[in-house]
């Protein structure tokens, strides 16, 4: 709980109060902060200040990322004898994936948040992933464990079930955009841009040169259904700090 000394206005005591009960709503999950107030004595002023709101994340129930690659991408890649194609649970190769069509990536599990006003978090995905075919000489790669860290815009999966790869970023939406309070979903879609080390861990488990970094590899489209067990407006406020109040003269004690 927070504390107050007797000499603390009731006005500063309602905004403390206040302070405390909207970070216990944003999601019980950080404790609330305590408000320090500085005791004045005398003609002396007391500066109360807000605590900050706390730093805490809204779970992910359920969502899917529908990922699409444009035309332009599966022209070049063919062109250079890259075939894409859908991979199932077990790593088998299925169908091929053409120009505009999607694969879907159920989530499993993550978590959203607030970071300076932009969607932050992460995602984990089911065991479903997408393989690249050198038609030239019968290589595969496959990409699986597939993970977006929402707070710093990386989609990483994992290449041929042992190493790990940062395909490419991705641009994090504004969190007033994305957060559909209503509907209790949070939607982040763009392109995702081929990383450097990527491309070179592509071209060498392929033995080609058709990934260049910079070039972009798909479009992903996110729905993300939040915890029915939390409030989704609180995610406006999660990350942010409360900017301090004014200073607040103590009254004079009676006799002086």
């Amino acid at each position: 709980m927070s504390s107050f000394t007797p000499a603390t206005p009731r006005a500063a005591l309602a905004r403390g109060a206040a302070v405390a009960v909207t970070g216990a709503l944003a999601l019980g999950l950080a404790a609330v902060p305590q408000a320090a107030s500085a005791a004045g004595s005398g003609d002396r002023a007391e500066t109360v200040r807000s605590a900050p709101a706390p730093k805490a994340e809204i779970a992910v129930k359920s969502g899917v990322t529908k990922i699409t690659v444009s035309a332009e991408t599966v022209a070049k890649l063919r062109a250079k004898g890259i075939l894409l194609t859908r991979l199932d649970a077990r790593g088998n190769l299925g169908a091929k994936v053409d120009a505009e069509q999607t694969i879907d990536f159920g989530v499993k599990s993550g978590a959203v948040s607030n970071v300076k006003g932009k969607v932050g978090g992460r995602l984990a995905f089911k065991t479903t992933g997408m393989a690249m075919v050198n038609l030239r000489n019968q290589r595969i790669a496959r990409l699986t464990a597939f993970q977006a860290d929402l707070t710093t815009g990386i989609m990483r999966a994992t290449l041929d079930r042992r190493t790990p790869i940062e395909l490419g970023t991705f641009s994090r939406p504004q969190v007033n955009t994305a957060v559909n309070t209503k509907a209790r979903e949070v939607n982040v879609q763009g392109g995702l841009v081929l990383g450097g080390k990527a491309a070179a861990q592509l071209n060498k488990a392929l033995r080609t040169k058709a990934f260049v970094p910079g070039a972009p590899l798909f479009d992903a489209n996110s729905r993300i259904t939040l915890d029915e067990k939390a409030d989704p407006r609180a995610i406006r406020e999660l990350g942010r700090e409360a900017a301090p109040s004014k200073a607040v003269q103590a009254p004079q004690h009676a006799g002086r």
